[in-house]
């Protein structure tokens, strides 16, 4: 999905990407074959084939959060499908003082559950978080990850993020988790 993404591009949105699929221009590659494309102009066909040709570059060398900085987070849902390997699924569960007393993570197959006082602490996060390039949450760009960053200020989370909670709004669910 990454590949047929124009949305990260200047000036490219909701309305025109659509615009460029129905034109048959569907992947990067297909935008840089063509030399022109109608309602851009030369200039900027120049400076998106450069932000193109960059991004197949970092997605030629797996750089996830190149993507992650380069898309707007609403459109993080589009890496997905190429990095469902490397994802890390994360919640926490804190106590009435919003203290974390558990971090669980599931990725690769695994889940692992870190609890305070016994194996919840900076220097594991920090190794849990360095083997993934995608962060999925429920209410996580709200809670889970504000919560840890002021309890690890140093944790490396840069990864691209897809919460479940905005991305199911957006597509038209309503309530909690698990009112589905």
């Amino acid at each position: 999905m990454i590949e047929s993404s124009f949305c990260f591009l200047p000036g490219v949105g909701p309305r025109s990407e659509p615009r460029l699929w129905e034109d048959g221009i569907t992947t990067w590659a297909a935008f840089l074959a063509r030399d022109s494309i109608q309602g851009i102009g030369r200039t900027r066909k120049a400076l998106y084939n450069d932000s193109l040709s960059q991004a197949q570059d970092h997605r030629a060398i797996e750089d996830a959060r190149y993507f992650g900085a380069a898309l707007h987070q609403r459109d993080h849902w589009r890496l997905y499908d190429w990095l469902r390997s490397r994802a890390l699924y994360l919640d926490i569960e804190t106590d009435s003082f919003g203290q974390i007393t558990v971090v669980g993570l599931y990725g690769r197959g695994q889940f692992t559950a870190l609890v305070r006082g016994e194996s919840l602490d900076r220097r594991r996060l920090f190794d849990e978080f360095l083997h993934y390039d995608l962060l999925v949450t429920f209410c996580g760009g709200t809670f889970d990850l504000p919560k840890l960053l002021a309890s690890y200020p140093s944790l490396p989370l840069d990864h691209p993020h897809i919460d479940l909670c905005f991305l199911g709004k957006r597509l038209g669910y309503r309530g909690g988790l698990k009112s589905h």
